[in-house]
């Protein structure tokens, strides 16, 4: 019998190499004793599956999969005026609200003293509600924030009411945060 140079090269390499699943729950142990757990909160008018590659990722990269929520917001949408109810719409302090019970939630079911925090778009301003003015920065390890309209996106008189408006209460409220998180609005 005649052995090929790769033939016998492979047969070299292979017990060198670890095992998919070894190395798979190797990485999964080290990213549990690492990295706290992590929520993701989802836009205006979306929904948790908008992170569901998100989790894939994270979960192909080591992270169990119960040490990562993708919350479902009821009602996703922002009212038109934050201090008016509507039907199937909620207000910012409905999010913040929201935001907590997950947090506790989750915080709980790991037994983790700090969380990490995703917010894509309206999901960020329950964040920096929460971290910033209802004291929950104790419990939160890292704060992202996606794409969230810090200072507004929008500058109108007539919907200053808006969570998205530059003018009103939301927006107030973040930016006598600044100093810790963005450079002061030029003058």
């Amino acid at each position: 019998m005649t052995f090929r140079r790769r033939t016998l090269l492979g047969f070299s390499i292979l017990p060198a190499m670890p095992r998919p699943a070894q190395a798979q729950a190797q990485a999964q142990a080290q990213a549990q004793a690492e990295y706290p757990p992590v929520l993701f909160l989802h836009g205006n008018g979306d929904h948790a599956a908008l992170w569901q590659t998100t989790l894939w990722r994270f979960e192909s990269n080591g992270f169990a999969r119960d040490r990562l929520l993708a919350a479902n917001f009821p009602d996703p949408l922002a009212r038109d005026d934050d201090a008016v109810p509507q039907p199937n719409r909620s207000g910012s302090a409905e999010q913040t609200g929201r935001l907590a019970a997950f947090a506790g939630d989750l915080r709980q079911r790991t037994g983790a003293a700090r969380i990490a925090l995703v917010g894509n778009s309206r999901g960020g301003n329950p964040i920096r509600d929460f971290t910033l003015h209802q004291g929950g920065a104790g419990q939160v390890s890292h704060a992202v924030l996606c794409g969230t309209p810090n200072r507004g996106v929008q500058d109108w008189p007539e919907r200053a009411g808006n969570e998205f408006s530059g003018r009103g209460p939301s927006s107030a409220a973040s930016t006598a945060g600044r100093a810790t998180w963005w450079p002061a609005r030029p003058s």
